[in-house]
């Protein structure tokens, strides 16, 4: 009976973490909920705006774990 628990709870344990954070975000930009709320360190910038300013992020994960973001750019920050 234990046994057959712990195979049923690391099994669900894999299935959540199979999904990675990118998974939450849509091709064209805009963030989803709900927001992503651990992220990878890759490094692939995007821009977004927030109150009114540029904001470059490392990643759009990044961007979009960030209640403030509703949508970003693919690419650095213009200067």
């Amino acid at each position: 009976m234990i046994k057959h628990l712990v195979v049923a709870l690391f099994s669900a344990l894999l299935i959540a973490c199979s999904q990675s954070p990118e998974t939450m975000l849509q091709a064209d930009g805009l963030c989803q909920e709900p927001r992503p709320e651990v992220c990878t360190m890759q490094y692939d910038p995007v821009c977004a705006e927030v109150s009114g300013e540029l904001v470059e992020y490392g990643n759009a994960c990044s961007a979009c774990g960030d209640p403030a973001v509703s949508s970003y750019q693919i690419g650095t920050c213009p200067n």
